[in-house]
């Protein structure tokens, strides 16, 4: 954003409080207030001992897939809560962004595409091909699209994707999105 370019105007930020504050200050560089306005908020898993059960099982699987910054950052901070990543462990992500935060976090080799940033172009990599008899965890948010559990599935992946976190839009923004 260009110095000034936003001067005088008032920008909502409807990112979670824990992702606005980077948006916030790069709006107020470019003259603008920002307004904070989360209309998601991320909260830990509703299923904390089935998840603490994944995470002491994780040797079990060949893949982990995450579909977010935050899966990354949430479901690292899980797992090294209790525990080593396995070192067998191939890990994907949904895009570069994700790549990168799980690049930062120290794993290597980090399966991604490298245009489109989603769960088909993921899917669409040699790597995720031929899935059979292999098991899958994915850190994704709770409510989170079913579309690659299933593609995986349906290419002999064995495993079901265990919310990592729980995804709650706030009373406010609810009570928004049904006005019009």
């Amino acid at each position: 954003m260009s110095e000034g370019s936003l001067s005088g105007r008032g920008i909502v930020v409807t990112r979670p409080r824990e992702h606005a504050l980077a948006l916030a200050e790069r709006i107020r560089a470019a003259g603008a207030d920002p307004i904070l306005f989360p209309t998601i908020e991320i909260l830990p898993p509703e299923n904390a001992p089935a998840v603490s059960s994944l995470i002491a099982r994780l040797d079990a699987f060949q893949f982990a897939i995450f579909v977010s910054p935050t899966a990354v950052m949430r479901g690292h901070a899980m797992v090294v809560a209790s525990r080593k990543w396995p070192e067998n462990l191939r890990v994907a992500a949904v895009g570069n962004g994700t790549a990168s935060a799980l690049e930062d976090l120290g794993f290597h080799s980090v399966i991604a595409p490298s245009g489109e940033a989603d769960s088909e172009a993921l899917a669409d990599l040699p790597e995720l091909q031929d899935m059979q008899g292999r098991s899958v965890v994915i850190f994704r948010g709770q409510g989170g699209r079913e579309w690659l559990r299933a593609r995986l599935e349906a290419r002999g992946a064995r495993g079901r994707p265990e919310a990592r976190r729980a995804g709650d839009r706030s009373d406010r923004a609810r009570r928004c999105s049904h006005r019009r």
